[in-house]
């Protein structure tokens, strides 16, 4: 299994836990410079996780953190918001 496979089911765990604080936690302790994972693939995937879960206080925590990428990963990113804000008003 790919790292960020695994980084992905962690936080997804959090999320399903409706964890904000563990979460938070576990983030502080990345290293968001790691260019072996897909930081803006890792981040769609739980980003869309916590809109299927309509867990809006996670969601909008998510939504804070896109200024910690560099601009062409904000650009790839932000289109999924309009995504998630379909999803958790569905």
């Amino acid at each position: 299994m790919q790292k960020y496979n695994y980084l992905i089911l962690e936080i997804k765990e959090f999320i399903n836990q409706n964890d904000l604080l563990s979460l938070q936690q576990y983030f502080q302790q990345l290293d968001l410079n790691d260019t072996t994972i897909p930081w803006d693939f890792v981040y769609q995937k739980i980003y869309l996780h916590s809109c299927l879960k309509k867990n809006k206080e996670i969601k909008e925590w998510f939504e804070s953190l896109i200024s910690l990428f560099n601009p062409i990963s904000q650009s790839a990113i932000k289109h999924t918001f309009h995504y998630g804000n379909y999803l958790m008003n569905k």
